[in-house]
């Protein structure tokens, strides 16, 4: 469990430029069969759909408090601006230019 929190936190550390999976797992102390297993256990996702909410999320934070353009927030959680867009939409049903 502690392993798996530890990958939890690594992934929120580095969220634009998250590590690869055996990375991930080797940063954590553990192997990538029981960190995907565990993740989903624990946290009820795969750490690829992790990483994606958690970007989706802070990009809309930062959308909605403001001062920021689209193409600002995609590039700091890691996305393209084209693809941020589209992901974005998909999740929230607006576009993400409509908070900004």
């Amino acid at each position: 469990m502690r392993k798996l929190r530890d990958a939890q936190d690594i992934l929120l550390q580095r969220l634009q430029a998250p590590p690869t999976l055996p990375e991930l797992a080797r940063l954590s102390g553990t192997n990538v069969n029981k960190l995907t297993l565990g993740f989903r256990q624990l946290f009820g996702c795969s750490v690829y759909d992790f990483v994606r909410e958690q970007r989706l999320e802070l990009a809309y934070r930062m959308l909605a408090a403001g001062g920021i353009s689209v193409a600002d927030a995609a590039l700091a959680c890691g996305y393209t601006d084209s693809h941020f867009t589209k992901v974005f939409r998909k999740r929230y049903g607006v576009a993400p230019s409509a908070l900004h």
